[in-house]
């Protein structure tokens, strides 16, 4: 064939019927380059697989501590004994004032346990011990409000005869003694006072002669010592008046006041109930 020949068709290079289009040969080609890439970066190892990153120490100590102190604080505030005992070994001078909180928290946190307690023991029985453990915490700044209240709800008359005591108490707080003043006034507690107490508290509110001059001859019959608080008083005949110069209570001198030397004697003899 020379150059001048024209080409015929048979002789021009096409694919035959049989083979595969050029089409589907290139997006072969194409997915198998992707999953070549695929596997390669699957297989790469990388940082976090060989070394795993970990906080530098000073980090992780700086935020492990606190967490630590964080923990023995609330168990301490919560009264745990061990707790409380790892912040009691750490010197005073050295306690962070977190620490000394949760310390006085942890404190009176036990009293109220032992507290609650000692309530469940007096709804079974009011006795001699219990009531005195009872004077101890109605005198005590983290339990006296509670105990006080244990006090004015106890059945019978010894719950009355404590908080008349503790009205008297030097050791009393003002604010403490202003509250069980209102719980002794209320007729609930009032009426489980014994006839004794009931006699006290009522000569120590009579305001008139006459009601005093009755109180005082019953309490020659049933009164007792704590009684002599009120009655020595009545003694003064002074106090009434534009001057101050009048007696008060001029129908309790008949007799050359009998009435109060015999209530004065007789309720002397009687022992008041002790806590």
């Amino acid at each position: 064939m020379t150059n001048n020949e024209p080409i015929t068709q048979s002789e021009v290079s096409v694919p035959s019927a049989t083979g595969s289009p050029i089409w589907l040969t290139v997006v072969v080609g194409l997915v198998c380059l992707s999953l070549g890439l695929a596997v390669t970066f699957l297989l790469k190892p990388s940082k976090s697989r060989l070394a795993p990153a970990v906080p530098c120490a000073s980090v992780t100590s700086s935020e492990q501590k606190p967490k630590t102190q964080l923990d023995v604080v609330e168990r301490a505030t919560a009264g745990e004994t061990q707790a409380m005992e790892e912040i009691t070994a750490i010197a005073v001078e050295q306690r962070s004032v977190v620490q000394a909180v949760a310390l006085a928290k942890g404190r009176a946190a036990q009293k109220q346990t032992a507290l609650d307690l000692l309530r469940e023991n007096l709804a079974q029985n009011v006795d001699a011990e219990g009531l005195k453990k009872l004077m101890q915490f109605a005198q005590d700044g983290d339990t006296a409000r509670v105990a006080i209240g244990i006090a004015a709800g106890l059945a019978g008359s010894k719950g009355c005869d404590l908080l008349y005591d503790l009205s008297g108490a030097k050791s009393t707080p003002p604010e403490m003694a202003l509250l069980v003043g209102q719980f002794m006034s209320s007729k609930e507690v009032r009426a489980k006072a014994s006839p004794a107490l009931a006699l006290v508290l009522d000569l120590r509110d009579a305001t008139e002669c006459d009601k005093r001059k009755a109180l005082l001859e019953k309490a020659a019959e049933i009164g007792d010592r704590r009684i002599l608080r009120h009655v020595v008083p009545l003694t003064k005949k002074t106090g009434c008046g534009a001057k101050k110069t009048d007696d008060c209570n001029p129908c309790l001198r008949d007799d050359n006041q009998k009435v109060i030397r015999d209530a004065l004697a007789k309720a002397q003899s009687r022992k008041a109930p002790g806590f």
